[in-house]
């Protein structure tokens, strides 16, 4: 686990090669080292950008790397194979014990006495200090040597980009100059590791990627069309970034010592600019080989660091401040989109098509999210209609220039992104790529309410901060989208929110996705589960993308289970939902309700990917585990209001953290729910700002006209001017099938046939009027009807139930509702008897935790069951199970596409913590078992840790 409370010897900025290399040396040399890293990559020149000869060299760190990939079969004629080259890295700096941290990068330096104590930090949850007793910069912007005034040459050029083939017949030659072609200068044809692979480089005149990206249709044009061999081969993954053939020269600095500070040094490319002062320089001036060269010139500087500090003063904690002062520049703007993943890409082209000014600020490279950089280039579920079809009509039109019909399962994630691109340049939005919101500027809102003393403070938001290659900056806009996915900028800004399920405050499993391809030679996508992740804390961010790659480890790669990619983004489904002015329900959702204020309809099933229904509500337990419902087509219409933070005026939310419940988010986050979502939140912002008043201000019949236009209401179809009065915006045809209008009696009847489900929902959903007809059929003669009588009472929490639920837990029956994800009928009871609360369930749920063959399902099923009902008698039996020494611990994830094992998690944790929440409950509190999991390097575990912590006091 990360404890940045204490200073490091050496903090590296930039894990670039050069900084890789560094930090790897800086280690062996017995130096406790951080590297910090804005991307979620190392060597983002090799593995993001593609620049992977990797010849033979004097390079101690280059020959590791060369050996540790010929091993495993990622190096064919001195190139290097992308993905594989990742994993490796990735394991030779854990073995070196360097500590890394991405998602992060420097915005201010703190001096003291001559030397820098601190760096402030910023990243997608805030900003903190990181101490050291030195400092390198090895950022390809000398970011940290320019916030100390050390004055730079810019370094216009060119630069490389690069993409790649496969399905290429083996007669093609390559290393082939093929020129100027299609508009792009300097095309080369380069050999991969893999046959039937080629990587076309050319180059750019900026290292933009945007320029990269405009170029690539005309570029696809003239290679099918030149070149016949690549007529029908397919494109399987560009270069994140291009790779700029030119670097910033310091303008009086020499070598890789600071000028002023002694404690800073420089070990990025820009460190050789000074041909000859330094021993990096003379490394990296042999040939143009970046992989080699910036490996070597990071190594020779790691030496001179080393000739320079003969001992480290670690700094004092005292005075060291964690946050920065943002300076100009200021950027203005009628309406800022930060985000531009799923929602946020259309929320953007949908303002900006209203004639506002609209910029979108973006973490990443590129536009679509999880859809075209995470890997899941497909949909599943959701409701066309509106903007998304206007995108899907322009990437099928764009799709044959990268690849056969059917040559990517789903869509083609790198056309997707240069169409999204393109509607955006279309419609004048600005977008700013490698930059994340990292704060917000408000003012207090006044309000003419009564006080009743239980509001939040209105705030009205005016802008964001935001980190970018050239450091901080303030970005100001009349009105503001949150479409950061974990609603970053809302609770920046003071909203109120949730986070996780409400037992242990876990979110939805992340996944890391890859590309591959099958025995047809299709783009497939290999997606399971890698675990759980705390977005909101950038360390767990990167504990969760490290954890990812292990996935991918083999003993060896051949052509049968290679990568194409590793996805750059981690698919988290969900981690807060914000408080609104209202929040969806899965009861909403299951209903098809309907709401004035519809700006989207929403159509899935309840997708949660978890297993362990005991720690779900009991809405969700009942719906999966109960009566089997997981796959039921589920969904409702999706009110503004739930895209409106409460105690926030000026901001519309636009990601998976609307309002809603955790339940209600398991439908509710399909891309196509999320594109409807940008839409929507683009047109009313925009509107809000033409109107001059706040979104939640604005009639939300000017937001539904302008969807009823655009066919994102109403009918699929585009429909001109609305007509005078009010417009259909309720559309009935996306809806999934109600449940039969029945008088109760009927529904009554079905408890003793085969299929009860539909029935007990119906009966339950009944309220008072079922309670009758459920206690007589209590006393029927056949025990299914009994059992299912008894069930549907526990859900009304009705003691007359327990009996018949006590005998299933003690019987162990082992019915099963037909569906994915069902339990058992004896494990769903045990919750249901926690439901209802009586003491006379606690003998039956004590033998369940003395029962040897007992799940681990089911035993944390008993014990919340047990501290719910909250018998004192029950403390010796939950002390009894923790001392047991064949507890069942192992937790399996999900796989929803087949590519790799399922991955098993020690989950010891969810019981033991689970446990020490019911204790405290009965009021035998055991502060102990929280105590060990406050130091679990996983976010999630010390989060619930702390709160259980809190209640066993």
């Amino acid at each position: 686990m990360l404890d940045l409370t204490r200073p490091y010897d050496i903090a590296i900025f930039g894990g670039g090669l050069c900084g890789f290399a560094a930090a790897r040396r800086l280690a062996e040399a017995g130096r406790r080292v951080i590297l910090i890293e804005r991307r979620p990559v190392l060597c983002w020149e090799a593995t993001w950008a593609f620049q992977l000869a990797l010849p033979a060299s004097p390079s101690p760190c280059a020959t590791a790397l060369r050996e540790e990939l010929a091993r495993v079969g990622g190096l064919r004629a001195d190139r290097a194979d992308a993905p594989i080259l990742e994993i490796v890295l990735d394991s030779h700096i854990a073995a070196s014990g360097v500590d890394v941290l991405f998602y992060s990068q420097p915005v201010a330096v703190r001096v003291d006495d001559g030397r820098v104590v601190a760096v402030t930090v910023a990243g997608k949850a805030g900003e903190f200090a990181v101490r050291a007793g030195a400092f390198v910069d090895a950022t390809e912007e000398a970011l940290l040597w320019r916030l100390t005034g050390v004055v730079f040459e810019a370094a216009p050029g060119d630069a490389t980009h690069v993409l790649f083939l496969n399905n290429v017949p083996a007669t093609l030659k390559t290393q082939l100059a093929l020129g100027d072609l299609g508009g792009v200068r300097d095309v080369t044809l380069q050999p991969s590791v893999w046959d039937s692979e080629v990587a076309v480089e050319f180059a750019i005149p900026s290292p933009d990627i945007r320029v990269a990206r405009r170029s690539l249709p005309g570029l696809l044009r003239a290679l099918r069309t030149e070149v016949r061999e690549l007529s029908g081969a397919l494109v399987t993954h560009l270069g994140v970034e291009p790779f700029p053939q030119a670097c910033l020269r310091p303008r009086d600095a020499r070598g890789v010592a600071h000028p002023s500070l002694g404690s800073l040094f420089g070990a990025g490319a820009w460190t050789t600019s000074a041909a000859g002062t330094s021993p990096s320089s003379r490394a990296i001036s042999q040939g143009n080989v970046p992989l080699v060269n910036r490996i070597a010139a990071g190594e020779a500087a790691a030496a001179s660091i080393l000739e320079s500090l003969q001992r480290v003063d670690l700094p004092r904690a005292e005075g060291i401040v964690s946050h920065s002062v943002v300076a100009p520049p200021v950027y203005e703007y009628d309406v800022i989109v930060c985000g531009g993943g799923t929602a946020g890409a259309f929320a953007a082209i949908a303002a900006a098509r209203q004639g506002t000014k609209t910029a979108l600020i973006e973490p990443t490279s590129f536009l679509g999210g999880i859809g075209t950089g995470g890997g899941i280039h497909c949909y599943y579920h959701g409701v066309a209609g509106g903007i998304q079809d206007e995108a899907d009509a322009r990437l099928e039109e764009l799709s044959p220039l990268f690849g056969p019909e059917g040559g990517a399962i789903g869509f083609h994630p790198e056309a997707k992104k240069v169409v999204l691109q393109q509607m955006a340049d279309e419609a004048g939005v600005e977008l700013i790529f490698n930059t994340t919101v990292t704060g917000v500027e408000t003012e207090p809102l006044p309000t003419t309410l009564p006080a009743t003393g239980r509001e939040t403070p209105v705030r009205r938001i005016r802008g964001v901060v935001a980190a970018g290659p050239e450091g901080n900056a303030l970005y100001r806009a009349k009105a503001i989208v949150d479409s950061t996915g974990d609603g970053d900028v809302a609770v920046m800004a003071g909203a109120p929110y949730t986070f996780g399920r409400a037992t242990d405050h876990l979110p939805h499993a992340y996944s890391l996705a890859a590309g591959r391809l099958d025995q047809k030679g299709r783009l497939l996508i290999t997606n399971f589960d890698a675990g759980y992740c705390d977005p909101s804390d950038v360390a767990d961010l990167t504990r969760a993308r490290r954890r990812g790659l292990e996935h991918y480890r083999r003993e060896r790669y051949d052509s049968s289970n290679r990568l194409l990619y590793i996805a750059p983004l981690i698919g988290l489904r969900n981690s807060r939902q914000i408080i609104g002015d209202y929040c969806l329900t899965l009861a909403d959702e299951i209903a098809g309700r309907e709401f004035p204020d519809v700006i989207a309809y929403a159509r899935s099933h309840f997708d949660n990917h978890g297993l362990d229904y005991e720690n779900e509500s009991d809405e969700a337990m009942f719906w999966v585990w109960v009566l089997g419902q997981w796959q039921r087509p589920i969904g409702c219409e999706i009110p503004y209001r739930s895209l409106l933070p409460r105690g926030v005026e000026g901001l519309v939310m636009a990601c998976r953290a609307i309002s809603m419940t955790h339940d209600a988010h398991n439908q509710l986050r399909m891309q196509r729910d999320m594109q409807r979502i940008g839409e929507a939140a683009g047109i009313a912002a925009a509107l809000a700002v033409k109107r001059g008043v706040t979104p939640r201000s604005l009639d939300v019949k000017l937001v539904q006209a302008e969807l009823y236009k655009s066919g994102a209401l109403g009918t699929r179809q585009k429909h001109a001017l609305p007509p005078p009065g009010a417009i259909e915006v309720h559309e009935q045809s996306w809806k999934p099938p109600q449940l039969p209008a029945r008088p109760i009696q009927q529904w009554a009847e079905e408890l003793g046939k085969e299929n009860p489900y539909e029935a007990v929902w119906a009966l339950v959903n009944a309220g008072a009027d079922a309670l009758p007809l459920l206690r007589e059929a209590l006393k029927a003669e056949k025990p299914q009807t009994r059992l299912w009588a008894a069930i549907a009472l526990a859900w009304c929490r009705d003691r007359a139930a327990v009996p018949e639920l006590a005998a299933a837990v003690r019987e162990r029956r082992m019915e099963t509702p037909p569906g994915r994800k069902a339990a058992p009928l004896w494990q769903s009871c045990i919750v249901l008897l926690g439901r209802v609360g009586d003491t006379s369930a606690v003998p039956v749920l004590e033998e369940v935790l003395r029962d040897k063959t007992a799940t681990l399902d089911a035993l944390i099923a008993a014990v919340r069951a047990l501290g719910r009902i909250g018998d004192r008698s029950a403390t010796s039996a939950i002390v009894a199970m923790l001392d047991r020494t064949d507890l069942p611990t192992t937790r399996t994830f999900q796989v929803s596409v087949a590519g790799v094992n399922p991955v098993v998690e020690d989950a010891r944790w969810q019981l033991e913590l689970a446990a020490a929440e019911a204790l405290a409950r009965l009021g035998s509190p055991r502060p102990d078992i929280a105590q060990r999991h406050l130091l679990d390097p996983r976010a999630y575990v010390r989060r619930y840790a702390a709160l259980v912590a809190a209640r066993s006091r």
